[in-house]
C-alpha cells in the first residue's frame, strides 16, 4: 500500500509538474500578447494635435489622455530636440493618469513654415554668430506658443485640478515665463540654461514645489539648478545632481529609471 501511495504521489507531482511547464509554454506568448495588445492600446491613444497661437501660427503637438479625474503636465523640449525626442517621458506620465501635452515650439518637429524653421536657419546660417541671432528671433515667439499650449491643455483637464510644467535646457525659461502669468502646480527643470535676469525671475516666483536635475560636470546648468533649489522655500522641492557632464535628454536616456522619478513626484505634487 505504501509503494502504491507513493507512486500516486510521483505521478501527481509529474502531473503537476507538466502542468506548470505547459503553463509556462502557453502562458509566456499569451503574456507577450496582451503586453504587445497593451503597447499597441497605448500607441493608439497618443493623438496628434494642432492649435493656433495669436498671431494665426499653427503649433503641432502630441496629447497624452489621462484618466477623466487627472491633472495636466506641460512638456516643453530643449532647443536642440523636438517633442518626439521625450515621448518616454509623456508616455509615462500619461500612464500615471495625467494629461501629458508635448508640444513642437515653432520652427520644430510639426510646427514649421517657411518663415519658421530651423532647419533652414542651419542650412542659410553664416557663422555662428549670425545663427545664434536667428535662433533667438525664433525663441521670442515661444511665449506665445506655450500660452497656446497650457489653454488647449487646461481645456483637457478637470477644472478642480492643476498643471505642472517641465522644462528642459534652454525650455527652463519658458516655464519660468509661463509660471509667472497662469498658476501652476509644480515645475520640473533639467539642466536648465538661465542668465542672470531670467534666473531673477525665477526667484520672483511664489514657492512652487520644483524639482531640479543637473550633471555636476556640466558647471553653468549645475550651478543654476543648485542656486534656484537652495532659493526655493518649498519643503517638496528636490535636486538630484549626476557626475559627469550630461545635459537634457542625454540624462534621462541614459538613467530609465529617471523618467519614473519625474513622473512619480509629479503624480504626488498634483494629488493634491
Amino acid at each position: 500500500m505504501k509503494d502504491k501511495s507513493n507512486r500516486t504521489g510521483w505521478l501527481t507531482l509529474k502531473l503537476v509538474l507538466v502542468g506548470l511547464c505547459m503553463g509556462i509554454f502557453i502562458t509566456g506568448p499569451a503574456v507577450a500578447l496582451a503586453v504587445e495588445q497593451s503597447a499597441t492600446k497605448q500607441s493608439a491613444a497618443v493623438q496628434a494635435v494642432t492649435f493656433t497661437t495669436e498671431d494665426k501660427f499653427v503649433i503641432g503637438a502630441n496629447y497624452y489622455p489621462g484618466t477623466l479625474s487627472g491633472a495636466g503636465v506641460l512638456l516643453l523640449h530643449d532647443c536642440s530636440r523636438d517633442s518626439k525626442a521625450y515621448t518616454r517621458l509623456a508616455e509615462t506620465l500619461a500612464s500615471f493618469g495625467l494629461h501629458t501635452l508635448a508640444l513642437d515650439f515653432r520652427g520644430f518637429g510639426e510646427s514649421v513654415s517657411d518663415l519658421f524653421s530651423l532647419e533652414k536657419i542651419k542650412q542659410q546660417r553664416k557663422n555662428l554668430v549670425s545663427y545664434q541671432a536667428e535662433i533667438s528671433a525664433l525663441t521670442a515667439y515661444w511665449d506665445e506658443d506655450i500660452n497656446a499650449a497650457f489653454e488647449f491643455l487646461r481645456n483637457k483637464v478637470d477644472k478642480k485640478k492643476q498643471i505642472a510644467i517641465v522644462g528642459s535646457g534652454c525650455s527652463a525659461v519658458q516655464a519660468v515665463s509661463i509660471a509667472e502669468k497662469m498658476h501652476i502646480n509644480s515645475m520640473v527643470l533639467i539642466t536648465p540654461k538661465m542668465s542672470y535676469g531670467e534666473k531673477e525671475r525665477y526667484k520672483n516666483l511664489i514657492d512652487f514645489p520644483s524639482y531640479f536635475i543637473s550633471s555636476a560636470q556640466h558647471g553653468e546648468t549645475h550651478a543654476t539648478a543648485t542656486e534656484l533649489f537652495e532659493w526655493n522655500g518649498s519643503k517638496k522641492s528636490k535636486i538630484q545632481i549626476f557626475k559627469g557632464d550630461q545635459q537634457d535628454l542625454a540624462l534621462l536616456r541614459n538613467r530609465h529609471y529617471l523618467v519614473d522619478d519625474i513622473a512619480l513626484w509629479l503624480k504626488s505634487n498634483l494629488a493634491r
